[in-house]
């Protein structure tokens, strides 16, 4: 599981030479916090029993989003030889008004080109340089998740925040009433 989960996600570029340390502290801090849970807390507060299946279920859920944030693509701008020949019609039509960044396109709007991959990019997408790709919606980079968060996974990092912050509170809760 550990090696599938470190593999990246599908079409990402560079992934062995990205750095994996927030990766590697999400897994190893969450899997510390669960055991200790179950082998110190759990035992020595048996009455509150409703609080430690709210624990398991958030902490089930938890780790099933972050291995499908990890797993999933953020939504790539594709690259494709359309693609391809509207970027060189836009560069050619920028190149023409002597503009480098921008040209009006047929809406009337600008339109942003991606000289890394070669394509026209859509509105909110950006370039990840450490991806190497251009992603739809783009929000941000997550070192903790090692992926982009963009349209495709966005619902899924959302709830995998909610999930997160739900089991630190629960887990805090019952640890202060067992001191």
């Amino acid at each position: 599981l550990m090696r599938m989960l470190t593999l990246g996600a599908v079409g990402s570029a560079d992934s062995a030479k990205r750095p994996r340390g927030p990766f590697w502290f999400f897994v190893c801090n969450g899997t510390a916090a669960y055991t200790t849970y179950t082998l110190i807390l759990q035992p020595g507060l048996p009455h509150l029993q409703t609080l430690h299946v709210a624990y398991a279920v958030s902490n089930v859920v938890m780790f099933t989003l972050f291995t499908a944030t990890v797993r999933s693509s953020p939504g790539y701008v594709p690259i494709d030889a359309a693609s391809r020949e509207r970027y060189e019609e836009e560069l050619r039509i920028c190149a023409e008004k002597a503009t480098v960044s921008s040209s009006l396109g047929k809406e009337g709007g600008s339109v942003q080109l991606c000289h890394t991959c070669h394509v026209v990019r859509p509105l909110r997408s950006k370039h990840c340089p450490i991806c190497g790709r251009c992603v739809l919606r783009h929000d941000h980079h997550c070192p903790w998740v090692d992926q982009c968060v963009g349209r495709d996974n966005y619902l899924s990092f959302y709830i995998l925040q909610v999930a997160g912050t739900v089991s630190c509170a629960l887990h805090v809760y019952v640890s202060s009433r067992y001191l």
